[in-house]
């Protein structure tokens, strides 16, 4: 019977000392690895990407979003160079020991070579550089938990507000317009103007005979009769489709009709 217990105690002592083991390859038996984010859905899975050769070398402060409240991303610094991109970026808490640029499972079978340690900041938050692939577009990212030993799997999105991304400047842009009976068209590529945190977009319809738009509860005159119509409209982001209502003269008496205008990101160039 003494002997039973002694073995018996043995076996409890080396259970425990599992919980202190450093997670590796090899031992992915002993803790529960992967939490999803099942009920997560992203805004960005229907945007176009922005890869790195169309955003000038530099470096940019962004904003991130998380699929999880528990992986919350306070600051982020983009880097772009020789188009390539990288982000630091610096987590709200101390919780997570590394990250691996995918998901939980692909963690469990990679080299700890490709895992992302933290460093920490002046001000002893922790940090991590992590590559980009591009903006506008969900990132698998997981994260090894240190208090609960386990990869938690997250999704963040870089996402890309266009006056951080480009210098003040001239710049072209294909746009294209939808809604109303379909007749309408506007003029493509257009021109945008990046200024002091700004950026302000040029719309040229090919007739005119539209008086006015509103573009987010604002009225905006035509700024030219000469066989179009333009206007000129500022806002900061144009990731997503802006909504627009254009009163036109062409009829027998004026009529607003709703258009949706879409910027295609990827064809930016700057004006000569």
């Amino acid at each position: 019977m003494r002997i039973l217990i002694i073995v018996f105690i043995i076996l409890v002592s080396c259970f425990c000392g599992c919980s202190n083991i450093k997670y590796n390859a090899q031992n992915i038996d002993e803790f529960d690895t992967i939490e999803t984010e099942d009920n997560y859905e992203s805004e960005y899975s229907e945007k176009l990407p922005i890869y790195a050769d169309k955003i000038e070398d530099g470096i940019y402060n962004v904003n991130v979003e998380s699929s999880s409240s528990m992986f919350r991303i306070v600051d982020a610094k983009l880097n772009v160079q020789n188009n390539n991109m990288y982000a630091v970026i610096t987590l709200s808490g101390k919780g997570y020991a590394y990250l691996f640029m995918g998901k939980g499972e692909q963690a469990l079978k990679a080299s700890e070579n490709d895992y992302i340690n933290y460093v920490e900041n002046d001000e002893g938050m922790y940090t991590y550089t992590v590559p980009v692939e591009a903006l506008n577009v969900d990132i698998d990212c997981a994260a090894w938990s240190i208090k609960k030993e386990k990869w938690y799997d997250r999704v963040i999105v870089f996402k890309p507000d266009l006056y951080k991304t480009l210098s003040d400047g001239e710049y072209s842009i294909d746009v294209s317009l939808t809604g109303g009976s379909g007749k309408a068209k506007i003029l493509s590529p257009t021109c945008i103007v990046v200024k002091n945190n700004n950026v302000t977009a040029e719309i040229k319809f090919e007739s005119p005979y539209y008086d006015y738009i509103i573009f987010e509860d604002k009225k905006y005159k035509s700024i030219s009769n000469n066989g179009f119509s333009v206007f000129e409209i500022p806002f900061g982001n144009i990731y997503n489709d802006i909504n627009i209502t254009a009163n036109t003269t062409a009829m027998s008496k004026p009529y607003n009709i709703d258009y949706v205008l879409s910027f295609d990101l990827n064809s930016v160039k700057a004006m000569e």
